[in-house]
């Protein structure tokens, strides 16, 4: 799934809001309510902003993340506020989660917003 992130159009921000060195864990405001359940093995997608990182598990609110290898995180790098870039396992799943998405062109600046249709 690394390999293949480049053919992923959606990404979710979350925002570091916790950290527990003696766990080695960063806690992150994403949850499963915010991004899905799906793809656990897989770290339920890709942190392109910080590749040596994972998510190890979401709860309801809230994510875990650990690094990618086990290191210890050095967690200077990861001041509370820090924004975290996932590129979600299930792209479908996750934007159902929400009520609109915003479209951001190469700088990273929204220059539109799509409201999702929900229903049948």
């Amino acid at each position: 799934y690394q390999r293949r992130v480049h053919g992923v159009a959606v990404r979710v921000l979350a925002r570091v809001i916790g950290k527990y060195p003696h766990q080695n864990t960063l806690v992150i405001d994403l949850g499963w309510t915010g991004c899905s359940a799906q793809g656990q093995a897989q770290g339920y997608g890709v942190i392109t902003s910080h590749p040596e990182l994972k998510i190890r598990q979401l709860k309801q609110e809230v994510g875990e993340v650990e690094s990618i290898d086990g290191s210890p995180i050095d967690f200077s790098k990861y001041p509370i506020g820090t924004l975290i870039q996932l590129a979600p396992y299930h792209a479908c799943a996750v934007t159902q989660q929400h009520r609109s998405i915003f479209v951001v062109d190469q700088t990273n600046k929204v220059v539109d917003e799509w409201k999702i249709c929900k229903g049948w």
